[in-house]
């Protein structure tokens, strides 16, 4: 790890721990809300969004938790970049399927996640490109 070449822009490594547990604090409360949009919901569709919106916060999760072990103990940064371009694509998409639902609630939570996995992807991105050869 300390020998790969990082892209410009790369934060100090004492910010992670303050950011991600910042993240899913703010992801879990978005979770929280949709459940309770959904135990709330009475028109079909909006209990459709919501239930497709949980399910892509499981699905995220899951990418979420891939990435580590990919990146760092398996050494895999293009496999780990996949995951990464997925988990980003993923949390989008659930974000939008849940803004109408939770009336923008999960919205306000869920965007600086969002930032956040578009600045790992660009990580990433620039550790395989730098790295490569």
């Amino acid at each position: 790890f300390k020998s790969l070449h990082f892209p410009p822009g790369r934060p100090p490594s004492v910010i992670f721990p303050f950011v991600w547990t910042s993240l899913y604090v703010a992801m879990g409360y978005a979770s929280y809300i949709a459940v309770h949009t959904y135990d709330d919901s009475y028109l079909t569709e909006s209990e459709s969004q919501v239930s497709s919106g949980i399910a892509l916060h499981y699905a995220q999760l899951a990418l979420n938790v891939l990435w580590t072990p990919l990146f760092f103990v398996r050494k895999q940064t293009k496999l780990a970049l996949v995951d990464c371009t997925l988990l980003t694509l993923t949390t989008a998409w659930m974000t939008k399927i849940l803004h109408v639902p939770t009336r923008g609630k999960s919205t306000w939570l869920l965007l600086p996640y969002c930032a956040w996995l578009s600045y790992a992807t660009y990580l990433n991105a620039g550790v395989v490109y730098l790295n490569e050869g």
